[in-house]
């Protein structure tokens, strides 16, 4: 039902192409920019997480490599 709903949404969205302000164009641009901003912070999550380990890698090779001369 809710699939459903959401492609007769998206449909009518379609037919109306030169409409900007109607309540499905408004809903279908929020929606976009919320699902791109998540893909972003996603992404941004995983970067910094990853350069953390790389810096905690380093970290711990420096230490073993000061203790071990």
């Amino acid at each position: 039902l809710t699939f459903q709903w959401k492609r007769a949404l998206m449909n009518k969205v379609r037919q109306n192409e030169l409409d900007t302000s109607s309540l499905e164009v408004r809903i279908a641009k929020h929606t976009a920019l919320i699902r791109h901003w998540s893909k972003l912070l996603s992404e941004m999550k995983s970067v910094c997480a990853f350069y953390l380990f790389i810096l905690l890698l380093r970290l711990i090779f420096t230490f073993v490599e000061t203790f071990h001369k």
